[in-house]
């Protein structure tokens, strides 16, 4: 059964009412601490997968983004404690300049985080990239070190 997109869009218009509601009865300002970052391409919102301090060995629950500069919660992103790609992993490596756009696979030498910069082997040659994802790489160039 799929929904559709307005139903859907209306649903997390919904979630993200209840949760700024929630958020106005408690103390403000408050902190989530969220494990994971989701953008939701069908409906264009962005959904966090938070933690509950007080039940660490509970699951987790999306929670919308309420979005606005000034918004009563904010949200702490934890970097993750394992790395999210590991040598022999494939990556598609990204390469924008102002005249081509290139998408390039390659494989992974060495584990890394988001964010981490690792060596990569891309059409027979070695190359550093920059983790921006799961399975996903930014190409360095010569001078660059990342972020």
């Amino acid at each position: 059964m799929t929904i559709p997109s307005q139903t859907r869009i209306k649903l997390a218009t919904v979630g993200a009412l209840l949760f700024s509601a929630c958020a106005a009865l408690g103390q403000a300002p408050f902190t989530l601490r969220a494990m994971r970052e989701i953008d939701d391409p069908s409906s264009g919102l962005r959904w966090y997968l938070v933690t509950d301090p007080t039940h660490p060995g509970a699951p987790g629950r999306l929670a919308p983004s309420t979005g606005g500069a000034g918004s009563a919660a904010s949200v702490l992103i934890e970097p993750p404690l394992r790395p999210i790609v590991l040598a022999g992993d494939r990556l598609v490596v990204e390469d924008y300049t102002p005249v081509l756009k290139v998408w390039l696979e390659a494989v992974a030498l060495g584990p890394a985080r988001q964010g981490e910069v690792v060596k990569a082997r891309c059409a027979g040659h070695l190359v550093r990239v920059e983790i921006v994802g799961s399975g996903r790489a930014r190409l360095l160039g010569a001078g660059e070190s990342g972020r």
